[in-house]
């Protein structure tokens, strides 16, 4: 007995190209209902504070256990911890500075000016 088979014009409700938009759609409401539709939704000044402050310690820490490896590695104590001590401490500060920087710049965009707003009340 043999069996046969009749393939017909078979279309998928939707297609490939439409699941991808709806889906893509949906992508995008579910980011910016998550995210925020306004940009003036961003953090508080101190939590700003808080990470520029983490980033030059956390650069200070990287340097200082560096340090300690290399001496512990080749013997050169201490020259290698105040070596990378202080690598470790520019680098902490130029990150911090850049991200403060970086912290005006998107102020200045979004018109606020965090900095004058003492000085506006006198």
């Amino acid at each position: 007995m043999i069996l046969r088979f009749k393939f017909e014009n078979h279309r998928p409700e939707a297609t490939i190209p439409d699941d991808l938009k709806e889906f893509e759609a949906r992508l995008r409401k579910a980011q910016r209902s998550r995210i925020g539709d306004t940009p003036e939704q961003s953090a508080p000044p101190s939590s700003s504070g808080l990470r520029h402050g983490l980033e030059f310690v956390s650069g200070v820490l990287a340097g200082a256990l560096l340090g300690w490896f290399v001496d512990r590695l080749f013997g050169t104590a201490p020259f290698g911890l105040i070596f990378f001590m202080l690598l470790g401490f520019a680098s902490g500060l130029l990150s911090a500075v850049r991200s403060a920087k970086r912290a005006e710049l998107d102020a200045d965009a979004l018109g606020n000016d965090p900095g004058n707003s003492a000085d506006d009340e006198s």
